[in-house]
C-alpha cells in the first residue's frame, strides 16, 4: 500500500472517531436534558436574556431528527470549547466534565492529525 494512502487511511480513521465521539455526547446530553420538558438550545441561550420570545424545545411536539440535530450542534460547540449554556445543576457538572474530557481530546485529536501531515507529506 502505498505511503498516502495510509496517511488518507488513518485520517478517514481519525475523523470517524470525531464523529464517534460527538455522537456519544450528543446522546448522554440528550438523556440529561430530557428530563426537563422544555429546553434552550445553545444556539438561542445567548439572546434569551433580551428577546421578548424565548425559543425554547420542546421534546414531546418535536421529532427526533430536529432532536439530534439541535444536541449534535450541542456536542460541536462542546468540543471547540464554545457556549454550552447549562441550566440545572446536573447539566452544569456534566458541562465542566465534558469541558475537561473535550480539552483533552481536542489536543490529541489534532496532535494527531498534524503529525500525519508533517509526517506524509
Amino acid at each position: 500500500m502505498q505511503v498516502k494512502h495510509r496517511a488518507l487511511i488513518k485520517l478517514v480513521f481519525y475523523l470517524f472517531q470525531l464523529i464517534l465521539v460527538l455522537h456519544i455526547i450528543g446522546c448522554f446530553w440528550f438523556v440529561i436534558s430530557s428530563g426537563d420538558t422544555e429546553w434552550i438550545p445553545t444556539n438561542n441561550f445567548i439572546d434569551s436574556c433580551c428577546s421578548e420570545i424565548l425559543y425554547s424545545f420542546n421534546w414531546e411536539k418535536n421529532d427526533l431528527v430536529y432532536a439530534y440535530l439541535q444536541i449534535f450542534n450541542f456536542a460541536v460547540l462542546s468540543f471547540t470549547q464554545n457556549e454550552l449554556g447549562p441550566r440545572t445543576l446536573i447539566e452544569l457538572r456534566v458541562s465542566y466534565a465534558y469541558l475537561l474530557m473535550l480539552l483533552i481530546f481536542n489536543s490529541v485529536f489534532f496532535g494527531q492529525i498534524v503529525t500525519i501531515i508533517a509526517e506524509y507529506l
